[in-house]
């Protein structure tokens, strides 16, 4: 908070990502002890807007048919999982989390305490998103919405020692973590990055090499929401064999296709 010469709080960040106080994740920030105010701030720094996640769950919803409720979420990289608020969002209690990564085992443990009351088990939140548990053997029934949020950290504006090379294995570890949905085929893929080109190009591939999926990718800002800017690109991919009929918005969002 330049204004102030001061950190923001942990409080004063999920305010600022539109956390609904009171709710199940606010309780277990607001109480966690194990890990640092300035961890917990960097938890948030790795995170997405609640607002700009429930746009994209939106679009998901109108894009394919996830059936009755309740609805199964799942996700990777997930930190502590303010994508899977934006499904709260939108669809209440009406989801379970089937499963989440996390490397930081103190975070991952605040995540599954977050999402216990969506029936997520601390056991189901593996340490690699790029491990064969977490690809090929993840337990649990086919998720409507699977998420992915890669790390940026190698290709961000802000890294001024980024290199080409870190880049491009980040990329390659995104493209392992897709395994996941070709073992699985999940309804919907929910992906947040950076709105950076070298981002946007190389996730627009490696979407694109997915078969049976198709979808699009637009930007939000969370300014649009409340008082924090925060411009992120989302891509929203369905699988085919549940696709609804309504029709595309491209003429809204670029559309990214793969026949």
């Amino acid at each position: 908070l330049p204004a102030l010469g001061r950190w923001a709080s942990p409080t004063e960040l999920m305010r600022l990502f539109g956390v609904p106080e009171g709710c199940e994740l606010w309780d277990s920030v607001a109480t966690e002890s194990a890990l640092s105010a300035r961890r917990l701030v960097e938890c948030f720094g790795n995170a997405v807007h609640t607002e700009s996640a429930a746009r994209a769950v939106r679009r998901a919803a109108e894009l394919t048919d996830f059936g009755p409720p309740p609805l199964v979420y799942a996700s990777a990289c997930s930190g502590i999982d303010l994508i899977a608020q934006g499904v709260q969002e939108v669809f209440g209690s009406g989801f379970s989390h089937a499963f989440a990564s996390e490397r930081d085992r103190k975070v991952a443990d605040l995540c599954a305490r977050a999402w216990a009351h969506r029936g997520l088990s601390r056991d189901r939140v593996f340490e690699d998103a790029c491990s064969e548990a977490a690809c090929e053997l993840a337990p649990g029934p086919r998720p409507d919405i699977w998420s992915v949020t890669p790390p940026c950290v190698a290709y961000s504006r802000r890294n001024m020692r980024k290199s080409e090379e870190e880049a491009r294995n980040e990329m390659r570890s995104f493209d392992r973590m897709l395994d996941y949905a070709r073992f699985h085929a999940p309804r919907a893929i929910i992906v947040e990055n950076v709105d950076e080109p070298f981002a946007s190009s190389c996730i627009d591939s490696a979407l694109a090499s997915l078969t049976g999926y198709e979808g699009e990718s637009f930007v939000t800002e969370a300014r649009d929401a409340g008082q924090m800017a925060r411009r992120r690109r989302f891509w929203v991919f369905v699988c085919s064999a549940f696709s609804s009929d309504r029709p595309s918005v491209g003429t809204l969002w670029p559309v990214v296709k793969r026949a």
